[in-house]
C-alpha cells in the first residue's frame, strides 16, 4: 500500500512538473482585488502541495498585488488554461499578456510595473 501511494506521487509529480518547492498545506483558492495599483491582471495557476505556490501568492500579497489564485487540480477550466500558456510546471504566473513560469517575483514585477 505504501509503495503504491509513493509511486502514484511520483507519477503525479511527473505528469504535473516540478515545482521546486517544498510540500505545505492547501492553500485557498482567492481573488484579491482591492490594489488599483496596476492595469495589469495577475493570474496565478497553483496547485495545493507546492510550496513555491505558496510563496508566490505570499508574495504577491505581501507587496499588495491583486491577483487570483486557480488551482488546476481543481479547476479543469484553470488546468485547460495552465495547458495552453505551456504550463509545465507550478506555479505559472500571468500578468496580463506576459506568462512567468516558476517562481520568479522579479519578473512577475517587472511585468506588473509596465501595466501601469
Amino acid at each position: 500500500m505504501k509503495i503504491t501511494v509513493a509511486l502514484a506521487a511520483v507519477i503525479l509529480f511527473f505528469l504535473v512538473g516540478d515545482c521546486r518547492g517544498e510540500v505545505a498545506g492547501k492553500e485557498p483558492e482567492q481573488t484579491l482585488r482591492n490594489n488599483a495599483h496596476s492595469s495589469a491582471e495577475v493570474e496565478v495557476f497553483v496547485t495545493s502541495w507546492c510550496g513555491y505556490c505558496k510563496k508566490m501568492l505570499h508574495y504577491l500579497r505581501e507587496k499588495g498585488i491583486p491577483f487570483t489564485s486557480h488551482d488546476i487540480e481543481k479547476d479543469s477550466n484553470a488546468a485547460r488554461t495552465y495547458r495552453e500558456l505551456g504550463g509545465a510546471g507550478v506555479p505559472v504566473i500571468r500578468v496580463g499578456s506576459h506568462v512567468v513560469h516558476g517562481y520568479n517575483p522579479e519578473a512577475v514585477m517587472d511585468y506588473y510595473n509596465k501595466g501601469k
